[in-house]
């Protein structure tokens, strides 16, 4: 455990060593819009999660060190901002004492738009209409989380990143590592997950940095257990974002015999998020769990986003 937590502290160390705090100037900031529809609905204070499905390796990948379950499999749907298109899936593997494996992708799709060129070099602003082009950018990768003890799990999320426009394209390779704890006073836990580490990227001439994300949170219940049918639990998560200020998420999630859960979050120091809510079922009658989630995000001036989700553990 002491050496899982040496770790992300030089990784931390690093990621400061290498501007981390220089804000605006990172690419592939696709990786930084939400995946889970569980995690947006609590404000996306997500890092030190608990009965989590196979979409946590995009949270932490630590937090599936937990699961009791031998497969996992969740996919998540939104209509983004802008009228694109935001689709993700995971599919986790438990190989007894081994860890857990993973597998997971995320795209934005940005359609397909009209393409225009000059028609005269001469006569700025004199176009004429092209054949149309499209635009996305995907992520996929492969996860790996163990526990360790009862009480310590770690994780890391090797992944390809891609994006696309028309003929030209950049791509890299990122990782995410994290660990979760839990304290032994009550249900409290503590969590940290550096996210999109990796080296620079090019896009033709111009270089451009990763979007690394540094989270640390920690989660507690309020009323019963972590591991008690019916439980209200608070979770707090910080981060510091390599491309904008730092940012506070605050959750709460009351869960009613592991059946029906309420949500709700807020985000604090972001330009246009705020409030987030939406709810999530267990169960549903066929026999193994299979779970829904819905999430509603506030953009404020820019509107809101319904996140949906489907998973299921077997």
């Amino acid at each position: 455990m002491k050496k899982a937590i040496l770790f992300l502290a030089v990784l931390i160390c690093i990621s400061n060593a290498q501007d981390f705090k220089k804000v605006g100037t990172t690419g592939y900031v696709f990786l930084e819009i939400p995946v889970s529809a569980r995690a947006s609905a609590l404000g996306d204070a997500s890092v030190a999660l608990f009965h989590t499905n196979a979409d946590a390796i995009f949270i932490n990948p630590a937090l599936v060190g937990f699961t009791s379950r031998r497969h996992s499999v969740n996919f998540t749907f939104a209509n983004w901002l802008a009228d694109t298109k935001h689709q993700a899936g995971a599919y986790t593997i438990k190989l007894g004492n081994i860890g857990v494996f993973g597998l997971g992708f995320v795209r934005l799709d940005f359609g397909t738009m009209q393409g225009t060129a000059n028609a005269n070099p001469d006569q700025p602003g004199n176009y004429i209409i092209t054949e149309p082009f499209s635009a996305d950018a995907i992520a996929f990768g492969i996860s790996y989380s163990r526990m360790l003890t009862d009480r310590f799990s770690f994780g890391g999320f090797v992944k390809y990143v891609r994006e696309k426009i028309w003929i030209y394209k950049s791509d890299n390779f990122v990782f995410d590592v994290g660990i979760i704890y839990f304290t032994g006073f009550r249900s409290l836990r503590i969590a940290g997950a550096i996210q999109n580490f990796g080296v620079d990227s090019k896009y033709i001439g111009d270089t451009f940095k990763m979007p690394s994300i540094f989270k640390l949170g920690i989660a507690s219940e309020i009323l019963g257990e972590y591991n008690t049918p019916t439980r209200l639990s608070l979770l707090l998560e910080a981060i510091h974002p390599s491309d904008s200020p730092e940012k506070l998420n605050l959750g709460i999630e009351y869960t009613f015999k592991n059946f029906l859960s309420l949500r709700g979050g807020y985000k604090f120091n972001y330009d246009e998020e705020n409030f987030t809510f939406g709810f999530g079922l267990t169960g549903l009658g066929v026999g193994i769990p299979v779970n829904f989630d819905f999430a509603f995000i506030n953009f404020s001036r820019l509107g809101n986003v319904i996140r949906i989700g489907f998973g299921a553990e077997f």
